[in-house]
């Protein structure tokens, strides 16, 4: 079975939120423009025990605004649109409780970052 973060990557590429290579675990130098998946530390919500969550963050880099607008297209895609917080992929339903997307960072190339968090869990 595939890991969690490519099947998040492979969704969002299907989805058209991640133009170019996707990475996770980790952001190369190259390309400029670039999203990247990391896992973080379970954060409980009330939807979501931490015994059922997962917690990833999605990173996206370029210009200001092409990175504001990346990280924006991701959420959105995760972002169920009737409400439920619940999508599926390949098959399998996931409930997501979704933050809004922040500016992480500038870099010395003045590449923005921008991020955000979500947790995400396998509905009974």
């Amino acid at each position: 079975m595939r890991d969690f973060i490519q099947i998040l990557l492979d969704f969002l590429v299907a989805e058209g939120s991640i133009v170019g290579d996707p990475q996770k675990d980790i952001i190369l130098d190259e390309p400029d423009r670039a999203t990247a998946i990391y896992e973080t530390t379970p954060v409980p919500t009330p939807a979501i025990a931490r015994s059922q969550v997962r917690s990833f963050q999605v990173v996206c880099r370029s210009s200001y605004d092409q990175s504001f607008n990346d990280s924006w297209n991701c959420h959105d895609s995760l972002d169920a649109d009737d409400g439920s917080g619940i999508i599926t992929i390949d098959g399998s339903d996931y409930k997501f409780v979704l933050g809004t997307p922040f500016k992480l960072k500038k870099d010395e190339q003045q590449r923005t970052y921008f991020a955000f968090n979500l947790n995400v869990s396998v509905p009974k």
